[in-house]
């Protein structure tokens, strides 16, 4: 795709964003199947389902523009599964996975955050109006949540025991 406005980079960082979501809806699945604290698995459960309606709202964007969904790869992204498979492949203590899939989470929605601020911003520079911006910052407000649940759930007392232990 060549770019020569802000709308084809409008554009660009939507299909960029599209990959995104995509590639974390199987992610997240992985990472609540391999999860071994509960409280963990069933959050991961809980955002890739999350992740679906995401995806969903930008195939909804995509329709309101006239196109086609269409992804491009994110080079971001692909090092943190790459970073991930690695862990995950000489890892043996389960709570240590737990941590660093807490961690690498909030490092996706990290991401994420910042691909839909780019977007809103791109939203109202080129006046595409509400019916563009409304599920772009619903899914910015919910990533944003779960950025703030995935750091309380890392210090939190649930998982108390397994802070004393990787820390004690």
């Amino acid at each position: 795709m060549e770019i020569h406005s802000l709308s084809d980079l409008f554009e660009y960082e939507l299909d960029g964003t599209y990959y995104v979501e995509n590639r974390l809806v199987d992610e997240l699945d992985g990472m609540a199947a391999r999860a071994t604290h509960e409280e963990v698995s069933r959050a991961f459960e809980a955002h890739r389902d999350e992740t679906r309606e995401h995806v969903d709202r930008l195939e909804r964007v995509f329709e309101l523009l006239g196109r086609t969904p269409a992804e491009a790869a994110v080079r971001e992204l692909d090092g943190l599964i790459e970073d991930r498979e690695r862990f995950d492949a000489s890892i043996r203590d389960d709570d240590l996975r737990d941590m660093y899939y807490l961690g690498a989470a909030a490092r996706a929605e990290r991401l994420e955050i910042a691909s839909y601020r780019t977007l809103l911003m791109h939203v109202d520079k080129l006046d595409l109006g509400n019916e563009v911006r409304k599920p772009l910052e619903d899914t910015l407000d919910e990533e944003e949540e779960t950025l703030h649940r995935l750091r309380s759930m890392a210090g939190g007392s649930k998982l108390g025991s397994l802070i004393r232990r990787l820390t004690g």
